[in-house]
């Protein structure tokens, strides 16, 4: 089963039906990643002792993007975008290393040269950071949270890089946003599901006070959750998954 909840009341916006596409497609790469994980661990009961606890048997979030790229391709075609993962942005200062990166970025076709005299043509990039988001005190319901610090994190590091493009050229219309999940041993019930989507509209509020960034804004925008593959009998698995903007 797969459930939905929207942000906000009222009819959802463009933005919303169009991120909760994504989110579809998320669930799907959560899913493949998931089954194959389990496929593997089937035979770890075989395996010296010594070695099942360094076994991988959970999804690993660079696989589960990776499978997003593969699997989103179809849906940025409809959408006049291409997807590029792991996507650079600006140059480094100073220091070695790995410069800064978007986990997938969205790029719209390049516009027509501008008529003389004209403003020079922005061109549209979809920046997607994916990641988990942990559960605070998750044997105390009383106290029960999301914990906001990589909503914080992720938040920061988009609005940080708004306004670099390196190395491509040109003018852009930069819109953010955030996919981040989580996988539980539990129901996928309604009640579940509008935790979550108080919880992690409490998160980005949290994110946002305890910011040193000026202006940043999150806006939670929708929850799902579904259903995931169970290795044993009446087991219930479910992936949480929360969609945010960032501006």
């Amino acid at each position: 089963m797969r459930r939905v909840s929207y942000g906000s009341r009222g009819r959802p916006t463009n933005t919303a039906i169009n991120l909760e596409e994504l989110v579809l497609i998320l669930q799907g790469a959560i899913e493949s990643v998931d089954a194959e994980r389990f496929v593997l661990e089937r035979d770890e009961a075989d395996v010296p002792a010594e070695l099942r606890t360094f076994a991988r048997t959970s999804s690993y979030e660079v696989s589960v993007v990776g499978r997003f790229h593969i699997l989103a391709q179809r849906w940025a075609e409809r959408q006049g975008l291409s997807a590029f993962w792991e996507r650079p942005v600006t140059h480094r200062l100073a220091g070695s290393g790995r410069q800064p990166t978007i986990d997938i970025s969205l790029f719209a076709a390049p516009p027509a040269l501008p008529s003389p005299g004209a403003a020079p043509p922005r061109r549209r990039e979809v920046r997607l950071e994916f990641g988990f988001f942990k559960i605070a005190s998750p044997k105390r319901e009383r106290t029960k949270r999301v914990d906001h610090a990589k909503i914080q994190l992720d938040a920061e590091k988009l609005h940080q890089l708004m306004g670099e493009t390196a190395p491509v050229p040109g003018l852009f219309d930069v819109e953010n946003y955030m996919l981040l999940w989580r996988i539980a041993n539990e129901r996928n019930t309604s009640r579940s599901l509008d935790w979550h989507r108080r919880a992690l509209t409490a998160a980005a509020a949290a994110a946002v006070a305890d910011s040193a960034r000026a202006g940043l804004t999150i806006d939670h925008l929708l929850t799902s959750s579904v259903d995931l593959i169970a290795a044993k009998t009446n087991e219930h698995r479910v992936a949480h998954v929360g969609a945010f903007r960032v501006s």
